[in-house]
């Protein structure tokens, strides 16, 4: 299978470079294909419809001028999931289905199973659509364990104080990571690294090469895309750079792999 021989065209930025090519990967040099993301949608907020400029909390709604959930949509502006289609209610509202409910708590017993040494676990609960997992990281070792645990190295991280939440998905049932500590982790992180990338939750300094689950070696070019993406690349090769997020998608994680000390120092 052919592999890419030129350098994609930064100047297009991550459009060029997302576009479907292939990554050597494995002692083989198997090529694996970088898909190319779809766009997200967003709802649309329609605010309520009035002649008159009364304050809104002394109107009167009549049953005629009222919105659906959908309409109305939720305070970020996607669309209410509150929402059902006709002829769904009765069934929305007998109760969670019995096999959702007992596949969550199979998840959550296999998560229990094969998670419970882990000191810095606080609990793990069952819910009748997801599970939700508390953790109290000492190191961001703790952390990148549980992304990769419930398979969400790739998935964006929020900050919600002291804590760092994500979503990751196990048997197709939802799982709700919360980690305390890790945004005072990540700051540390930032403030150590020479030249820090943050990434989905995660810090990578570009000073050292990085290693892929594969055992191939990337490193910083110095270069970047226009949305500030780190590039990086396979030395020893004819391949052309490829952004530091491509890389952790298809050949993920990545691993720091420190410079030996003659090299540090050049």
């Amino acid at each position: 299978m052919p592999t890419p021989t030129d350098p994609p065209d930064n100047r297009q930025g991550v459009t060029a470079l997302l576009a479907p090519q292939h990554v050597l990967v494995g002692t083989d040099r198997t090529p694996v294909s970088i898909p190319t993301p779809s766009p997200m949608l967003r709802g649309a907020i329609t605010l309520p419809r009035t002649t008159h400029r009364t304050p809104r909390w002394a109107r009167t709604t009549t049953p005629s001028e009222a919105h659906s959930p959908d309409e109305a949509g939720s305070p970020d502006g996607a669309p209410s999931d509150t929402h059902t289609p006709d002829g769904a209610l009765a069934a929305h509202t007998t109760g969670p289905d019995p096999d959702r409910v007992q596949h969550t708590a199979a998840t959550a017993t296999q998560l229990q199973t094969n998670h419970a040494h882990r000191l810095e676990l606080a609990h793990i609960t069952p819910h009748h659509d997801h599970v939700t997992i508390h953790i109290n990281a000492a190191t961001l070792n703790d952390w990148e364990y549980w992304l990769t645990a419930i398979n969400a190295l790739d998935t964006p991280t929020h900050r919600i104080g002291t804590t760092q939440t994500t979503t990751g998905h196990i048997n197709d049932t939802p799982i709700h990571l919360t980690a305390h500590h890790v945004p005072q982790l990540l700051d540390q992180a930032t403030q150590n690294a020479k030249d820090p990338y943050y990434h989905h939750g995660r810090i990578y300094d570009l000073t050292h090469p990085h290693t892929d689950r594969h055992g191939q070696t990337w490193h910083y070019t110095g270069q970047r895309q226009s949305d500030n993406t780190p590039l990086l690349a396979l030395p020893g090769t004819n391949h052309p750079p490829y952004p530091l997020t491509t890389i952790t998608t298809t050949n993920g994680p990545l691993t720091p792999t420190h410079r030996p000390p003659d090299d540090a120092n050049a």
